[in-house]
């Protein structure tokens, strides 16, 4: 932004010369067209091809400076897209990590589950009722009538 502003300092202050050169130039065809004598002439003449050296000389510059601007904007927006394309990579990158580890959790998981299932049932064998006393009524204190 800074070269920027310089660059358009610089065709303020060409702008304001090429009007003391028309200026000039205006002056010098109106001294031309006064001109009695033809060494007048020749003189104002070389005056305006001096004064038309310099507009053409300020056009060249003007050009060389747009082409300048022209360039640097450019680049510049070739370097805000080359960044927002690695940003996007980036979160794309991020995004397939991510899914990537999902993934692996859920395919972990369901292996487990799977594992779980596939497990065979432990033999509970028969119940042991060895250390149990059947009570019966006959234990009771007398038989009931």
């Amino acid at each position: 932004s800074a070269a920027l502003s310089a660059v358009r300092e610089e065709l303020s202050l060409e702008q304001g010369a090429r009007a003391s050169s028309a200026s000039e130039l205006d002056t010098a065809w109106t001294q031309f067209r006064a001109a009695t004598t033809e060494s007048q002439k020749q003189a104002i003449l070389a005056e305006v091809v001096e004064i038309q050296a310099q507009d053409q000389a300020m056009t060249g510059r003007r050009r060389a400076l747009m082409d300048d601007m022209d360039l640097a904007d450019r680049q510049g927006r070739l370097a805000a897209r080359t960044r927002e394309a690695a940003a996007d990579e980036t979160l794309l990158a991020e995004s397939s990590a991510l899914n990537t580890a999902t993934g692996d959790r859920a395919r972990a998981s369901e292996a487990a589950r799977i594992a779980t299932l596939q497990k065979p049932l432990q033999d509970q064998g028969s119940p042991d009722y060895s250390g149990l006393r059947l009570w019966t009524t006959a234990d009771t204190e007398g038989a009931s009538p």
